[in-house]
């Protein structure tokens, strides 16, 4: 009953949670062993939400599962469709002058930020990060030009990107909150790598996860010597105490200076956000952003507790404005 509108229909629930959830499932004693198993898969493989429903009066019964733990496996590539995507782009790397990667918030939930790297490395590749990604990738690197945001990136950043003849973009989505307000762009020959497919505007290879196509590029480019940079120090920022108004230029610069390696750091939307873009990120420091589709703000606070529990014995920093506290202040 409390999981209802008390108009008797048990199913408006699930069918509202179908809109955004990429997996359900209504359990009952005869598919519990089978659903179960397909929604955490398909959560793991798809990094996407998934909505499993439990009726109160079944949770207690008794059932035959299976001896064995269940295995978190990506399904394979289509072959056919990798290995054209990956001779694709091995050809375009092999003749482009200036190659980049534009990285959005896949590379974290697809863990794949180290082959991003050894990429960037063997075909000397510049490497910019939308907000939402950013920390994704070492910004003490050699390759790493800074946030792109459109017009209101750095004119190194949109030098990289914009007029790159290879850029491959990492889970790349237009949003108005990561694209300066769909001032982004992007070269019409940029090769699009998403979370299962390539697209390159004229051809489109379904079936190609991320980390497998990547992992493909790096073998069957071997025989190219690695073009290994030395890592850039973070600057410290002049940075003089005065009892001046407070403005973002001296705000930021304090911030840039206060951070040591490691740190992990949750930024709240709005100011925080769109101001600690311009922050060059120590090493090791994990960045948890939700400037995202939603812009939600409160979020940060608890994500902050969230992030305690998840690394214990690191330094955590909260970045959030006074409205955005008051909406979740209630976690502390």
């Amino acid at each position: 009953m409390h999981h209802t509108l008390a108009d008797r229909d048990k199913g408006n629930f699930f069918r509202m949670f179908t809109e955004v959830t990429d997996a359900q499932a209504q359990l009952t004693p005869e598919n519990a062993v089978v659903e179960i198993d397909r929604l955490i898969l398909t959560a793991w493989r798809r990094k996407l939400p998934v909505y499993l429903e439990l009726p109160s009066d079944i949770s207690y019964l008794e059932i035959e599962v299976p001896e064995s733990p269940i295995k978190l496996e990506m399904i394979p590539s289509d072959q056919e469709n990798l290995k054209a995507s990956a001779a694709m782009i091995l050809q375009r790397l092999k003749t482009a002058k200036s190659p980049a990667f534009l990285i959005d918030i896949d590379a974290n939930r697809f863990g794949v930020s180290g082959q991003i790297m050894e990429l960037a490395d063997r075909f000397n590749m510049q490497v910019a990060t939308l907000n939402a990604a950013k920390g994704s990738v070492p910004e003490i690197s050699a390759h790493y030009v800074g946030t792109y945001a459109g017009m209101a990136s750095a004119p190194a950043t949109r030098k990289a990107i914009e007029e790159s003849d290879c850029l491959m973009t990492i889970g790349y989505r237009r949003i108005e909150s990561t694209t300066g307000f769909f001032t982004d762009k992007l070269p019409t020959s940029t090769i699009h790598i998403n979370s299962s497919y390539v697209d390159t505007g004229n051809k489109n290879f379904q079936g190609v996860y991320i980390a497998e196509l990547l992992d493909t590029i790096i073998d069957q480019s071997l025989d190219i010597v690695t073009k290994n940079q030395p890592a850039r120090l973070v600057k410290q920022l002049p940075f003089v105490p005065s009892d001046e108004l407070l403005t973002q230029d001296s705000y930021w610069k304090a911030m840039q200076n206060f951070l040591r390696p490691g740190d992990v750091i949750v930024v709240e939307d709005g100011t925080s956000s769109a101001g600690f873009g311009r922050i060059t990120l120590p090493d090791d420091c994990i960045l948890i952003s939700g400037a995202y589709v939603w812009c939600s703000i409160g979020y940060a606070t608890g994500a902050l507790l969230g992030a305690i529990l998840a690394s214990p014995g690191r330094r955590h920093i909260l970045l959030t404005g006074e409205g955005s506290l008051q909406m979740t202040v209630q976690e502390i």
